[in-house]
């Protein structure tokens, strides 16, 4: 059975990460490093963005500091990030509606409906289930005790388990009206699971969705293992090692465009590809077994015309920690794991639906001005929200696409060309810039900075917590 950690873990990740925009599978790249200007500092003579605004491919301003109490704001940065495109729009979403009907769809687009589709509840497991948890704990005890250690938990466990197996089902019931949120059925002749989770809160958009073997070992079990599991090895523009898949990185890519199709997502763009790692290890030892590497793992964001939204974190954003709450970023992004049986699992959350109304070729400033309102703008920023910091050097500077709440309509937002300023840690063995220390983000059409707790709290990504209220 699959780890309700691993579940957990995807829940977390699955509102909240972010990929870094690098270049994923071929047909669908995006380059945000345009130009080929040997000058650092100077303006780029190509075309598009960077000519047309007098972007530089590189950068090392100061910022004013104003009133901020900082002794210095920095901008630098030896590959600024521009789209590979000639203009940037406006789009106009509306927050998605997830019914009963929809769920039907999604789950039926890829669970075999004559084998069976059967809801699932966590709360009232079937017989089978309860049976086979029972004779793992049972099987932990008489390992442990062979190590010479007794704990009266693993009776008083089993004798809960064993009470709750007397009332259990045979099975799950029908899928019904598909009211529910999980799902077991048949796929390609294995049995799996698809989870849909909505988010009920008022001004607070998403749908999480996840599809997944039943037992994921049994998938692709390894002689002396007891236990395994898969997830994102490395990028595969990085591996060096053998990949037991024999498809191609890109023929991957397009069983997962084909999946995204089936899903009814037309707007992700392919962001990162990962080689897919087996993990496995014995469960009664606790030793580690093997690591190997078959598949690909396919990783898509929210794309507005083929450029990547942006996609951060805060939890580490310094003038953004609050002892009473927390705020979220919005999140949407797609990930496919592929092999050669095809997809393997898959996991996605999706805040917003096109309307089909867009602005293109919105009026950009240009660099220059973008760097005058910034003097002015982002140290009244740090006036509302002081950081710990002295000094701020921003060391990743791009032109992308943030969502923003649409005013004066209801549960509509729009995602707007902005200017993403962040600084992030970087070590020896890698770096932290999917968790910036700073974050000011600009728009990039008059140059006011986006303020993140407000749009959050308009937005259904602000929290506080039980404990105390923020001020």
């Amino acid at each position: 059975m699959i780890s309700r950690k691993k579940i957990t873990a995807w829940m977390l990740a699955g509102t909240m990460s972010v990929l870094m925009l690098t270049s994923g599978c071929g047909k669908k790249e995006v380059d945000y490093n345009m130009g080929d200007n040997p000058s650092g500092n100077g303006s780029s003579t190509e075309g598009g963005l960077a000519g047309r605004l007098g972007i530089p491919e590189s950068c090392d301003v100061s910022i004013n500091t104003g009133s901020s109490g900082l002794q210095s704001i920095n901008l630098t940065d030896d590959e600024v990030g521009i789209p590979s495109s000639d203009g940037m729009s406006v789009g106009y979403y509306e927050q998605i509606q997830i019914d009963n009907a929809y769920k039907q769809q999604l789950v039926e687009s890829f669970l075999d409906k004559g084998q069976g589709i059967y809801e699932r509840d966590y709360e009232h497991r079937i017989k089978s289930e309860i049976e086979a948890e029972i004779e793992s704990i049972k099987q932990d005890q008489a390992n442990m005790a062979e190590q010479g250690y007794t704990d009266p938990w693993y009776d008083s466990y089993i004798a809960q388990l064993e009470e709750e197996l007397q009332d259990a089902p045979d099975e799950y019931p029908a899928a019904g009206d598909y009211s529910g949120s999980d799902f077991i059925g048949m796929m390609d002749g294995r049995e799996y699971s698809v989870s849909i989770y909505v988010n009920e809160e008022i001004d607070a958009p998403g749908m999480t969705a996840n599809l997944m073997p039943m037992d994921e070992f049994q998938y692709r079990p390894y002689e002396g293992a007891t236990n395994g599991y898969c997830y994102d090895g490395p990028l595969t523009k990085d591996f060096t090692e053998n990949n037991y898949c024999q498809m191609t990185e890109e023929e991957a890519c397009g069983v997962a465009d084909e999946f995204l199709s089936r899903c009814g997502v037309t707007d992700m763009v392919q962001a990162e590809t990962h080689v897919l790692e087996w993990d496995y290890y014995d469960g009664n030892s606790g030793e580690d077994i093997a690591t190997e590497y078959d598949g690909y793992v396919i990783h898509y964001n929210r794309g507005i015309n083929g450029t990547p939204a942006y996609q951060g974190q805060v939890y580490n954003v310094d003038n953004l920690n609050m002892d009473d709450a927390w705020i979220n970023m919005p999140s949407e992004t797609f990930s496919v794991y592929v092999d050669d049986n095809g997809v393997l699992e898959a996991y996605w959350t999706i805040l917003y639906t096109a309307t089909g109304e867009e602005e293109t070729n919105v009026d950009l400033m240009t660099w220059d001005e973008m760097l005058e309102a910034a003097n002015e703008n982002i140290p009244a920023y740090y006036e509302k929200y002081p950081t710990n910091y002295k000094k701020i050097d921003f060391n990743d500077v791009r032109l992308s696409y943030y969502p923003v709440v649409d005013e004066g309509k209801e549960n509509s937002y729009k995602y707007i060309p902005v200017w993403v300023f962040s600084q992030y840690e970087e070590y020896v063995d890698s770096d932290e810039s999917a968790y910036p220390r700073q974050l000011v983000i600009l728009n990039a059409m008059d140059g006011t900075v986006i303020d993140l707790l407000e749009q959050a709290k308009s937005m259904g990504g602000y929290q506080e917590y039980e404990y105390g209220t923020v001020g």
